[in-house]
């Protein structure tokens, strides 16, 4: 960042200034970093400080490093707000399906969508897909020969009638 900041303005004061550091502080570190390459990266000037081939080289790399850096924070950005916009989900179920749900699907569940979070809400068999049509869950499972009502969806689990119950517009969503 102080090579850029050094290229960009041209000298050591003005860098200094913009990256918040004091001139020798700049200078110092560009001479560490000189001897660390052992080679010059400018040719300084009292009015300039001018690339060299090699300065150029080391800019170029400077630039798409500082390029990645960016992007990185950005989606680390990214998933912060995810993490702090955390959604969840609750399902309906009776006893019976709470430890295949738990055993399963919530840990497969948490383990590809990390910010979300799931709550089961223990229901009697019937009362699972009322819970959903109310709209206290936004899903239940369900033992069924066949789920009728036009505002559930179902997807059947096994070949037995266990199906997944949730309102339509969640496949929409």
């Amino acid at each position: 960042e102080y090579m850029i900041a050094v290229e960009e303005e041209g000298s050591i004061t003005e860098a200094a200034k913009r990256m918040y550091v004091t001139p020798s502080a700049l200078s110092q570190q560009l001479k560490n970093l000189e001897q660390e390459l052992d080679t010059r990266l400018f040719i300084r000037s009292k009015r300039c400080m001018t690339l060299t081939p090699e300065g150029n080289l080391y800019l170029s790399g400077a630039k798409a490093m500082l390029a990645v850096k960016e992007k990185a924070m950005e989606q680390i950005q990214s998933l912060v707000r995810q993490k702090n916009q955390s959604s969840q989900i609750s399902i309906a179920l009776n006893q019976n399906f709470y430890n295949f749900v738990q055993k399963h699907i919530i840990a497969e569940f948490e383990r590809k969508f990390p910010y979300m979070e799931i709550q089961t809400a223990l229901v009697t068999e019937k009362s699972a897909k009322e819970e959903v049509l109310r709209g206290n869950a936004d899903m239940g499972f369900i033992i069924a020969s066949g789920v009728t009502s036009s505002s559930l969806d179902s997807i059947p689990l096994q070949r037995e009638a266990i199906h997944l119950a949730f309102p339509r517009q969640v496949l929409e969503e």
